[in-house]
């Protein structure tokens, strides 16, 4: 925390022992607190619905459409674990994951 503090604002958070000292040790709620009060400045958390209002609400069309022979061909042998379907028309050596 204390690079990205020196990065944005080096004069305010020069030395990392000092911030060390004082943000180091975070064991009750006092100390949290004033570390966010510190660091309030340099966080940007905003929504979108805050930022911009005429944005409409995302809209879903869910279209099933059915496989074609090959893709249910794949699919089957994928389920079913069919190795040799899979690798039929392999020429070189496996390079990816096992499906074993």
């Amino acid at each position: 925390l204390w690079t990205l503090m020196n990065t944005i604002a080096p004069k305010q958070f020069e030395s990392c022992d000092e911030f060390m000292n004082l943000y180091g040790n975070m064991k009750s709620k006092e100390s949290v607190d004033c570390l966010h009060e510190v660091i309030r400045p340099y966080i940007l958390r905003r929504l979108k619905e805050d930022v911009e209002k005429s944005v409409p609400p995302k809209e879903e069309t869910l279209i099933e459409v059915e496989l074609t022979l090959l893709q249910k061909q794949y699919y089957r042998a994928l389920y079913e674990k069919n190795v040799q379907f899979l690798h039929r028309d392999l020429k070189k050596a496996l390079d990816g994951p096992s499906i074993n």
